[in-house]
């Protein structure tokens, strides 16, 4: 390979590289729910105590159907539905929740999360603060600061 043709690869990769619109540079890929914690899921809420909601939109020959489910998190900081069913983006990628409390698609890509959340009917803000609500015990919510149960 001459120079100009070196060149010309290496812009073209710098190019290629610099040219998309999602990077994953930055973002840690470290999950937000440590193995201390114990079983999930968890069901998900603000800090306010509602109900975060994934919304799906289905044709059932008469019309469009909307169905909304409660979201939860897994032992593996991996959204899902109660019935342990991944959640994900409208072209079919998983969600995670990232120990910085963004919500990250399997690239390491940062996923806004009123793209994919509803809160009170409405597409979450971005920046929500989210919480653990364990729902197998009788205590209502699980701190992550402490890593126990709150009292």
């Amino acid at each position: 390979m001459n120079k100009s043709s070196l060149t010309l690869a290496i812009a073209i990769s710098v190019f290629a590289l610099l040219g998309c619109e999602e990077s994953s540079q930055g973002i840690s890929q470290y999950p937000m729910i440590s193995d201390d914690l114990g079983n999930g899921p968890w069901q998900i809420v603000t800090y306010d105590g509602e109900k975060v909601y994934h919304e799906t939109i289905a044709l059932d020959g008469r019309g469009v159907a909307v169905r909304s489910e409660s979201v939860y998190i897994s032992n593996k900081s991996q959204f899902i539905y109660r019935d342990g069913t991944p959640i994900t983006t409208y072209d079919g990628k998983y969600l995670y929740w990232n120990k910085d409390g963004l919500v990250i698609n399997r690239l390491i890509q940062a996923v806004p999360e009123d793209q994919v959340f509803v809160v009170n009917g409405k597409p979450m803000h971005v920046g929500t603060a989210m919480q653990l609500r364990d729902y197998h015990a009788p205590a209502p919510m699980v701190t992550l600061a402490g890593i126990g149960k709150a009292e």
